[in-house]
């Protein structure tokens, strides 16, 4: 019996060589999923978005006279009807608001159109036209604000003055060419 045990280890431990891998076997039932996890922590806040705002700079150095005229191809029918258009002149360092006082001695009105606007300057004292001297200004800034994409408080069909209901808001004085240049980074 002994010499049975031993034969049958021998046997028992040779190898042969190994026939072919069988047919696949059908895949299983999923399981059932697990239990949702917690949320995860909220992201950093993105920085403050931007309207479509853009600046254009015109160079009235040389210009005199009570008023003058200024081509800007970009003054479409459609662009004058549905932004915000805020014009301010350089008088050296500073910048002035159109319509508005400019210095203590005249003012200035724009008259905007199609592809352009004219200025036209009015002494202060008595509203009498003013001749503005060649130099006086130095020039002449032009912002335009699309009302469409300002705001989500502003409705796609908003004015030029819902936009300046919220600049005034948000804390913009739009008299002052440098808070509206630092608030839509211009």
């Amino acid at each position: 019996m002994l010499s049975s045990v031993i034969l049958a280890l021998v046997f028992a431990s040779c190898s042969g060589d190994d026939g072919t891998d069988g047919l696949d076997g059908i895949d299983g039932i999923d399981g059932v999923d697990g239990a949702a996890g917690a949320d995860g922590a909220n992201g950093a806040d993105g920085a403050d978005g931007v309207a479509n705002a853009s600046v254009l700079l015109y160079d009235v150095s040389a210009l005199s006279g009570n008023s003058f005229s200024l081509n800007v191809p970009e003054f479409t029918p459609l662009l004058l009807a549905t932004n915000t258009i805020l014009i301010y002149a350089q008088i050296g360092s500073s910048y002035y608001p159109i319509p508005g006082a400019l210095t203590g001695t005249f003012s200035a009105r724009p008259v905007l159109s199609e592809g352009g606007f004219a200025i036209y300057f009015y002494r202060n004292d008595d509203g009498t036209s003013f001749v503005l001297a060649q130099g006086i200004i130095d020039s002449i800034k032009v912002v335009t604000i699309e009302s469409s994409s300002y705001d989500t408080r502003v409705a796609k069909s908003a004015t030029s003055k819902d936009i300046l209901s919220i600049l005034k808001a948000d804390g913009v004085d739009v008299n002052d060419y440098n808070a509206v240049a630092a608030y839509f980074n211009l």
